[in-house]
């Protein structure tokens, strides 16, 4: 995404669907929708998959969750202060006094690395869902890497609600549909739970005696392109969004 597409912000409602479409706020929501879309799918299964389907063991399980508690402690201040330096222009000697002013250009930069991120978090997210013959190691690796582009994306989305909405009337805009759009995201959820094998092949290994886990593993695979086509969908949408 070369050249940002998202528009300047207006307090005005759009009164078509040309409009709606370019309107600020409403394209705030979408981009809150792809994060939350992949992120809701991901707390609530990742866990599961790498424990009873790709069976790390627990110390494998318990260091990578130690590493991701390190780095998801270090990369919030790290990524804030990067990114306060790359995408707002200052003024003055930088001392106490200094100011900082947020530029066309500024934006677009600030932009383009939401693209970026944007991408490379859905691309992330699938990673979790390909197992890997050394899955503690996948876990581990899978974890910090998504949970950096995570926070990158995190970080512009605040951001643009600050730059783009001047006023409260903007804000509050902003807020209701991020709200609504989070609400519609959560409907990967509900579709992730209908492909994802819960207890029904377990059931069935204890009571046949086998074939639990074939059954389980033939479900995942749905589980699988599910999550690889919610990945493409999220990051096709921010590359065009923004």
């Amino acid at each position: 995404a070369a050249v940002p597409r998202f528009p300047s912000s207006s307090s005005s409602m759009p009164a078509t669907p040309r409009k709606w479409a370019r309107d600020p706020a409403v394209l705030f929501g979408v981009l809150s929708f792809c994060k939350l879309a992949v992120h809701n799918v991901f707390l609530v299964h990742y866990c599961d998959v790498f424990l009873r389907h790709y069976r790390i063991g627990q110390n494998w399980f318990y260091w990578g969750q130690a590493i991701f508690l390190v780095w998801n402690a270090l990369n919030d201040p790290l990524f804030g202060w990067v990114s306060d330096r790359q995408n707002v222009a200052g003024s003055g000697d930088g001392g106490a006094g200094a100011r900082t002013r947020v530029t066309a250009k500024t934006r677009g930069r600030r932009m383009r690395n939401l693209s970026r991120a944007g991408v490379l978090l859905s691309c992330s997210f699938a990673l979790f869902w390909m197992e890997s013959p050394h899955a503690g190691i996948q876990f581990m690796l899978s974890l910090c890497v998504y949970d950096t582009f995570l926070t990158i994306v995190d970080l512009h989305l605040h951001a643009i609600l600050v730059e783009y909405s001047v006023t409260s009337r903007d804000r509050a805009r902003f807020s209701l549909f991020a709200s609504l759009f989070s609400m519609a995201a959560s409907g990967s959820l509900g579709l992730s739970h209908l492909l994802y094998p819960v207890s029904r092949g377990d059931a069935s290994g204890d009571a046949s005696g086998g074939g639990g886990g074939h059954a389980a593993e033939r479900s995942l695979a749905a589980f699988r392109i599910f999550c690889i086509c919610l990945a493409v969908l999220s990051g096709a949408t921010f590359f065009v969004v923004t």
